[in-house]
């Protein structure tokens, strides 16, 4: 599959999901229909390797169809993006030979069987760890997670839950099939933006993960450490580029919609268009540097790191760096969209006012704002101060 046909698929797919879009984030729904399409095109296996069935399309590629859907359905994109970053992950674990899952994943090819993440804490219920339990042949998972995005058409999860073992508190990390009977859906999600993602708690009771869909232990105390090796740290850290990817999308869109409404629609008792006003170029001229800067600086750094090895510490400041800048820029990009067009940006009908919900995520999603700053001031400080001995 060459980068052009890969391309040519997700715009393709993106088309079909805007049609759905609207539809969906009134009605608060998950719209299958997207994973339909998207399993139909073959899609699902974008991101793993050909030897397991899959695409074998590399992370800069991947993260450019995630751009292109997220243009069409910010919500659905959530998803698939959660989707392939851990295909790429599993895959990457079973290449370097860290986890015997190869057969596992050529039966996610096979099938098309779309897996989720699930590592957040949930924002209201039950804010108490998970657990792990030993039992023969493998592990009960137990407890709470939030943020369960793509899991109304998720087959499968990754998951990590801390397990006591010897006295030492262990991350256990597997991957749990939603036919479980013990995996419990909460129908709860009702939020801002990202309405048709289908993010709803998930509670576990007592789920079984066999030991050959364990792939990583680690000390619970290390769970994010910088280390390549650690797929936790790489979901968390690598993964950026995935979700960064969505939000230019999100931004692209509302750029669209800006210049279009504004070539195309005329001033009031006029035939010339809006465009046409001395004080708009200028406004749109700050969009545009707000929308290219990101766009630079995201592609440079998906280039410059087209896979996640050798990834630790330094790359982490430098990709939240970017994250950083790229999610402010991308809510300004559609925030400065709304005030430029006016009024007519909060009618539904033109889709900008989803889009200005939708992109209210981008900072939220770790690190953000604070935690990033922090981050980077710190390392800093301790540079100068070490450089003075």
């Amino acid at each position: 599959m060459t980068s052009t046909e890969v391309i040519r698929v997700a715009e393709e797919l993106s088309a079909r999901f805007a049609s759905h879009a609207d539809h969906a984030d009134r009605a608060n729904r998950f719209p299958l229909e997207n994973i339909v399409a998207a399993r139909e095109s073959g899609y699902l296996v974008a991101g793993l390797p050909q030897a397991y069935g899959g695409w074998g399309v590399g992370v800069p590629d991947l993260c450019r169809t995630i751009r292109i859907l997220g243009r069409g359905c910010a919500s659905t994109t959530l998803g698939l993006l959660q989707h392939q970053l851990s295909l790429y992950l599993l895959g990457d674990l079973v290449e370097r030979g860290a986890w015997d899952g190869a057969a596992f994943l050529r039966d996610v090819a096979a099938h098309q069987w779309v897996i989720g993440q699930y590592g957040g804490l949930p924002e209201f219920e039950g804010r108490v760890p998970r657990s792990a339990t030993r039992v023969e042949g493998g592990w009960l998972f137990n407890g709470r997670a939030g943020w369960g995005t793509l899991s109304p058409a998720a087959d499968f999860g990754v998951l990590a839950c801390p397990a006591t073992i010897d006295g030492e508190v262990v991350s256990i990390s597997g991957v749990f099939a939603f036919s479980d009977p013990g995996v419990k859906p909460q129908n709860d999600w009702d939020a801002l933006g990202m309405r048709g993602s289908g993010s709803q708690d998930l509670v576990f009771e007592n789920v079984f993960v066999p030991d050959e869909r364990v792939f990583y232990r680690v000390p619970d105390r290390d769970r994010l450490a910088p280390d390549p090796a650690n797929p936790n740290f790489l979901a968390f850290s690598y993964g950026v580029f995935f979700m960064m990817s969505l939000y230019l999308g999100i931004a692209d869109a509302a750029r669209h919609i800006l210049i279009t409404t504004l070539t195309t629609r005329t001033e009031f008792g006029s035939d010339q268009p809006v465009a046409a006003d001395p004080r708009i170029p200028g406004r749109v001229g700050e969009v545009e540097i707000l929308w290219r800067s990101a766009n630079a600086w995201l592609e440079l750094l998906i280039s410059r790191h087209p896979t996640a090895s050798g990834w630790g510490a330094a790359e982490h400041r430098e990709v939240m760096a970017m994250k950083d800048y790229v999610s402010l820029a991308a809510v300004e990009v559609v925030t400065r969209s709304m005030e430029i067009l006016g009024g007519v940006a909060l009618y539904r009908r033109t889709g900008l006012e989803r889009l200005y919900r939708d992109v209210r995520s981008a900072t939220v999603h770790p690190l953000n704002h604070l935690a990033a700053t922090e981050l980077l001031g710190k390392h800093a400080l301790s540079e100068v101060q070490r450089s003075h001995g």
